[in-house]
């Protein structure tokens, strides 16, 4: 899966789109998707803060981790 296929999966569970950011960044309260040269995090952003910080090796990888973690943030 790549960022554009897991942005359709998250309109398609109508997951709020200010819960999540997929071009990284520091918004408030959202979990965020980062490729950084190469490097994909995924993390929760908060008041400038990032938390729960993981990386992987691939987008596949951290696009399907992406989604099965905010399922479960947002209890779907």
């Amino acid at each position: 899966m790549d960022k554009t296929e897991l942005e359709q999966q998250l309109k398609l569970l109508k997951a709020d789109p200010d819960s999540y950011c997929l071009n990284g960044g520091s918004p408030n309260e959202a979990l965020c998707l980062e490729d950084i040269y190469g490097k994909w995090s995924i993390y929760y952003s908060e008041k400038g803060l990032r938390t729960e910080e993981v990386s992987y090796k691939s987008e596949d990888e951290a696009c399907n981790a992406f989604l099965i973690r905010i399922k479960e943030m947002l209890g779907i």
